[in-house]
C-alpha cells in the first residue's frame, strides 16, 4: 500500500511541474494574409474590388506597417492589371488590418499573389508561410447555367438556340467538320440568366442527330448553382427541345 501511494505522489507531482511548464509557453509573434479568394466581377464589370484583411497573433502598443509587394513567381497578372497599396497597417493595440484591391476585367482568368517583405520582420516578429493568392473571375449573380458540347464529325450540321419567351439570348453554330469519328474536344460556355421561362433547342440539318453514327456527340446544359440537369442528348433526329425556369 505504501508503494501505492508513493507512486501517486511521484504522478501528482509530474502533473503539477507539466502544468507550470505549459504557463511558460511563449507564443511567437507573427502576421499573416486571410484566406485566399478572388475578385468576384459581375457580367460585363470592367473592375472589380476586394478587401483584404491581414491578422497578427499579438497586439502591440503602437502602429505596425507592414511592406506588401506582388510575388512574380505566382502572380500571372501583367501591372496594368492590377493596383494595390505599398503597405498596410495593423494599428496600435489591435491584430487586425487591412486594405484594398482593385483589378481590371482583362485580369478575369489570372491570378495575383500577395505576399509581405522579409526585411519588416527583423523585429522577431514572423510572417506567415503561404503568400495571398487572389483568381480574378466572373461570378454570376441570378442563375449561372453552363453548356457543355461535343460535336460529332459533321459539326457544320449542328445549331444550338436559348430562348427567353421568343427572344434568342444565346446561341452557337454552325461548326466545323473533321475527317473521321474521332471523339471531338468538349466546348464549355457560360451564361448569367435571369429570372425567367427558357427554351433550349439543339438542331441537326442532316436529321441523324449528333450521336453516335459518326461519332459520340453529347450536350449537357446545367445549373451551376444547384447542379440541376437543365437539358441533355445527342441522340434525336431533326431537334430536340427542352423547356425550363428561373426559379427552378
Amino acid at each position: 500500500m505504501k508503494k501505492i501511494s508513493l507512486l501517486l505522489m511521484f504522478v501528482s507531482a509530474g502533473l503539477f511541474l507539466s502544468c507550470e511548464e505549459d504557463k511558460d509557453v511563449t507564443v511567437i509573434p507573427h502576421v499573416s494574409f486571410q484566406n485566399d479568394g478572388v475578385f468576384a466581377f459581375d457580367p460585363g464589370a470592367t473592375t472589380a474590388t476586394k478587401e483584404v484583411k491581414v491578422y497578427a497573433t499579438q497586439a502591440s502598443g503602437s502602429d505596425r506597417v507592414f511592406t506588401l509587394v506582388a510575388n512574380t513567381e505566382l502572380t500571372t497578372m501583367v501591372a496594368n492589371d492590377y493596383t494595390m497599396p505599398s503597405s498596410v497597417t495593423i494599428p496600435a493595440n489591435t491584430r487586425e488590418g487591412s486594405f484594398t484591391v482593385t483589378a481590371k476585367s482583362s485580369s478575369i482568368g489570372k491570378v495575383l499573389a500577395i505576399d509581405f517583405v522579409d526585411a519588416d520582420f527583423m523585429d522577431g516578429t514572423f510572417k506567415g508561410a503561404a503568400p495571398l493568392l487572389l483568381n480574378a473571375k466572373v461570378v454570376c449573380p441570378t442563375n449561372d447555367v453552363a453548356l457543355e458540347l461535343i460535336l460529332d464529325r459533321y459539326g457544320s450540321e449542328t445549331v444550338w438556340e436559348l430562348y427567353q419567351g421568343n427572344n434568342l439570348v444565346q446561341g452557337g453554330g454552325p461548326y466545323t467538320d473533321i475527317g473521321t469519328n474521332v471523339t471531338q474536344p468538349k466546348k464549355d460556355f457560360s451564361f448569367c440568366l435571369a429570372d425567367g421561362d427558357y427554351t433550349f433547342i439543339v438542331y441537326d440539318s442532316q436529321g441523324d442527330g449528333i450521336c453516335c453514327a459518326y461519332g459520340n456527340g453529347s450536350f449537357v446544359l446545367r445549373n451551376v448553382n444547384t447542379g440541376t440537369t437543365l437539358a441533355s442528348g445527342g441522340q434525336f433526329t431533326q431537334s430536340q427541345e427542352f423547356n425550363f425556369s428561373f426559379p427552378e
